[in-house]
């Protein structure tokens, strides 16, 4: 179904704007149901200028994202990080240090992951061969099927192969055809009598899983300044899988002023380069199917977008933290506003919580949601002054 939240970091000379929105999305056999009041957005620790925020599964394993930080937490506040991606580095060390996860959960983790994967491809075979095999009501032989399937492997192996996202290949090594034989049992029943016909390209796409779902991860993204850091930088982490206490993940650093989105990014991009995203990709089929040059039309075009940009950029870095703090949380607003005028179910909403990080004044609440009173709950306070 895709990524459930939109997220923004933005960086300028000045400091780092973290902002959120509050849905959380739960699929089930009855349906899709939101909940407005999810948390994405946390201080890794009140005594170092660094935030973190998650976008994708809320869920790692069997448990919630925000427990698993806030137990970093107590983690960090013991440390001091020189760098941010020390940081980063650190907490995934920290998941793969721990013994929450026993072997059994992560396995079972690991394969319920591939069998989405698979089914997801199955799907989207049967949807192809239908189209391919559609001959005016004559019967279709099993040869024609078994054909238009390896036909159809050979091409997702080279889509998959053609990704300009490839950072997880040396992972590839860790999770051999020892570990894939985990998954044998679920596969042959899920793909029933085409599994042994097709044994080789299945295990063959189980080995691409890791790659492919690069774009389905869990994101992790960590951004602010380390002790030995003048300006900010962001650590970007997509979580992909956790098999035998190891994770297979990628680590992305950056420090450009720019406005970064997270997850479902359609309505900032749209902001930035001044065209929907969609359309556009529908405008380069139709060059693609009709053009002849094509790829250079494609490239001048792609040129235009980039340079609609660099103006908005360039005018970031004079901009206060408040001021950023607004841009962000009007971006969010613009998706969350996209997203009452669709028909599908409303996966961005409820308030936007944002947040301020400066080297002087570390991290800063701007706005945020509580789901008690303050008043209330004076230990609560208690707990950070102390």
């Amino acid at each position: 179904m895709g990524f459930m939240t939109v997220e923004i970091v933005i960086l300028n000379s000045s400091g780092v704007i973290m902002a959120a929105d509050s849905v959380v999305t739960s699929s089930s056999a009855e349906g899709v149901k939101t909940y407005p009041t999810a948390n994405k957005l946390f201080a890794i620790s009140y005594k170092q200028p660094i935030g973190i925020m998650t976008y994708g599964m809320s869920n790692f394993i069997n448990t919630n994202w925000e427990t698993l930080i806030k137990l970093f937490r107590t983690r960090a506040d013991q440390k001091v990080y020189k760098t941010i991606q020390e940081c980063g580095e650190d907490f995934i060390q920290f998941i793969e240090d721990s013994n929450y996860f026993d072997e059994e959960s992560q396995k079972a983790w690991s394969t319920a992951l591939c069998l989405n994967f698979h089914k997801n491809m199955i799907y989207e075979f049967l949807g192809k061969s239908m189209d391919i095999l559609a001959k005016d009501g004559q019967e279709t032989n099993i040869e024609e099927i078994i054909e238009v399937m390896a036909y159809l492997f050979e091409e997702k192996f080279n889509e998959i192969e053609n990704f300009p996202l490839s950072k997880t290949e040396n992972y590839l090594e860790q999770f051999s055809q020892n570990d894939n034989d985990d998954f044998v049992a679920v596969l042959a029943a899920l793909y029933q009598n085409l599994y042994e016909i097709f044994e080789p390209q299945i295990t063959k796409l189980s080995q691409y899983f890791y790659k492919y779902d690069y774009f389905r991860s869990t994101g992790v993204v960590i951004a602010g300044f380390g002790a030995e850091e003048i300006n900010p930088k962001i650590c970007s982490l997509k979580i992909i899988d956790f098999r035998k206490n190891k994770l297979v993940y990628t680590l992305e650093m950056d420090d450009k002023t720019k406005i970064y989105p997270y997850a479902q990014v359609d309505m900032v991009e749209f902001f930035l380069a001044e065209i929907d995203p969609y359309c556009y990709e529908s405008i380069k089929t139709i060059i693609k199917n009709n053009v002849l040059n094509s790829d250079g039309i494609i490239n001048l075009i792609d040129t235009h977008l980039n340079n609609n940009k660099e103006p908005k950029y360039a005018i970031l870095n004079s901009f206060p933290l408040p001021d950023l703090a607004s841009v962000a949380e009007n971006l969010i607003g613009l998706t969350i506003f996209n997203r009452r005028f669709s028909q599908n179910v409303e996966t961005v909403g409820g308030a936007v919580d944002v947040a301020a990080i400066s080297k002087g004044d570390g991290f800063v609440w701007v706005k945020r949601k509580q789901y008690f009173e303050k008043d209330l709950n004076p230990h609560f306070v208690a707990k950070y002054y102390k």
